[in-house]
């Protein structure tokens, strides 16, 4: 900054410019706690630029298209709901692992042969499902299996897979199994809500022993590890063998009790906690693992859904959970189209427009091309899903209502059946995603009009005080002019 003076001193007229830097050493330096709040109040502006919606018509006209062509592929090409065919489908995979599994232990053919076998023994034929179901019940034994075999238990042969934690194929099962090992007692919870604690014989796997306090401490150690492994062996093993059914039911050619899947034991689990104990809850995870789903005796009712689950057997074990994710699979198909058609349209069209202003893909600002985490992509995915549901809920009244012929029952059973649930689930989550950001950016300006004030304020001080040290520096100036002029009143002109 340049300041021009002109002063007159015993006559003589005094002429100079003062010169400010504009940067000088001398300036207000921000202190860590403003230099961070500056800091955090530019992240705030971004953060606002990110939850700000800024689709255009051309965003918006792509993401209904798109909603469009998925809404099709899925009437045309997924169809409806067949429960029957991916039963089917399950029962083959499980009853394919079940055989590998047994298949892959060395002891397995020569059990077939009846190797160490005494007595009268008839071949197995190592190919079929039920000598895999018969050896693997052999050989892995869960302590307390059978433990509920007496009058007035409250547990069943259909229910006891459900009951028993230790047939669970989650986290708390293979921990529920371990405790077994080493308590010696197996727990079953009923339906009613009560707690069954038995006794049980543990198999011992070969223990060490030690007659010294330390010793007794490492063996206690080693032994604890060296059962909890065997432990998660046997419980593999066993649960395999009950997956498809127990060999009575295999030899009948019927479907067996089988293990509950990830999701009916983790309810069952949950059935535990004191909050559902005066609840149905427990009894109708009982109706849906040993009855089945539907309207019949003793089956648990989910009234408009029961179409879902029609045309095989519906009792809701692992296999009818393998079943329910075979079709959402297929469900998923058009909802992953949608999906990556309006990220790769959002990547693309931005990527040009930056190529355009930059020249050079080294200067491409890349985080701003990725379509995720930005309300921008979030605004459409929510118009893409939500075109997506009303094709689909449209192709599926049209449908319901040509095959019901005015039956309102029929109608709703077809209906269901072409409902795209994972479509619903998306758009569900796109319009939970849309509004969190849409609150997330209110609170943020909030914040940030607060932040202004306070920051107009660090700037008026900051103004304050270059604008003493300025002052501070022109007078200083002025002083030493008036001295050079003072020093010069002895020349006689």
């Amino acid at each position: 900054m340049e300041y021009n003076y002109q002063s007159s001193v015993d006559d003589f007229r005094v002429k100079y410019t003062l010169v400010i830097p504009e940067k000088r050493d001398s300036d207000y330096q921000l202190s860590e706690e403003e230099q961070a709040f500056f800091q955090e109040l530019e992240e705030a502006y971004a953060d606002i630029e990110r939850l700000t919606n800024h689709a255009d018509g051309y965003d918006y006209a792509l993401a209904v298209s798109s909603g469009i062509i998925a809404g099709l592929i899925d009437s045309f090409f997924v169809g409806e709901w067949n429960f029957k065919n991916a039963k089917k489908q399950a029962n083959i995979e499980v009853n394919n692992k079940v055989l590998n599994f047994a298949q892959k232990d060395p002891q397995y053919k020569p059990w077939c042969e009846g190797v160490g076998k005494s007595g009268k023994w008839n071949k197995r034929d190592p190919d079929r499902l039920a000598s895999a179901v018969e050896f693997l019940e052999e050989k892995y034994v869960l302590p307390g299996d059978n433990a509920w075999k007496f009058k007035g238990s409250g547990v069943s042969a259909a229910s006891h897979h459900l009951d028993d934690f230790c047939h669970h194929p989650t986290l708390v099962g293979m921990i529920c199994s371990i405790l077994v090992q080493f308590s010696g007692t197996a727990k079953y919870h009923t339906a009613g809500g009560e707690v069954i604690s038995l006794p049980v014989s543990v198999n011992e796997y070969g223990n060490f022993v030690s007659d010294k306090p330390f010793g007794k401490v490492f063996a206690g150690i080693i032994n604890w590890f060296f059962n909890a492994a065997q432990t998660i062996k046997n419980q593999k093993g066993h649960l395999m063998s009950d997956m498809a059914g127990n060999i009575s039911a295999i030899k009948e050619k019927k479907e067996g009790a089988g293990i509950p899947g990830t999701v009916m034991s983790t309810l069952k689990e949950l059935s535990a906690l004191p909050c559902f104990q005066d609840t149905s809850f427990a009894e109708n995870l009982r109706k849906a693992f040993q009855n089945g789903i539907g309207s019949g005796s003793n089956q648990l009712d989910l009234g408009i859904f029961n179409p879902l689950f029609e045309g095989a057997s519906s009792k809701f074990d692992m296999r009818t959970e393998l079943a329910v994710k075979h079709e959402l699979k297929r469900q998923s198909i058009p909802v992953i189209i949608n999906e990556v058609v309006v990220r790769s349209f959002y990547f693309v069209r931005r990527f040009i427009s930056q190529m355009k202003d930059q020249k050079s893909l080294a200067e491409i600002e890349w985080k701003k091309l990725l379509p995720m985490n930005n309300r921008t992509i979030v605004r459409m995915m929510t118009i893409a899903s939500g075109t997506f549901c009303l094709v689909d809920l449209g192709d599926a009244t049209i449908r319901a209502g040509l095959e019901s012929g005015g039956n309102p029952s029929v109608f709703l059973g077809k209906f269901i059946l072409r409902v795209n649930f994972v479509g619903i689930g998306r758009f569900t989550l796109a319009v939970g995603a849309d509004l969190y950001m849409e609150a997330r950016k209110g609170r943020m300006e909030m914040a940030v009009a607060s932040g202004e004030v306070a920051a107009t304020a660090v700037a008026e001080k900051k103004a304050l005080k270059e604008t003493a040290a300025i002052n501070e520096e022109t007078d200083k100036k002025i002083a030493k002019m008036k001295s050079i002029a003072a020093s010069m009143d002895h020349i006689t002109v």
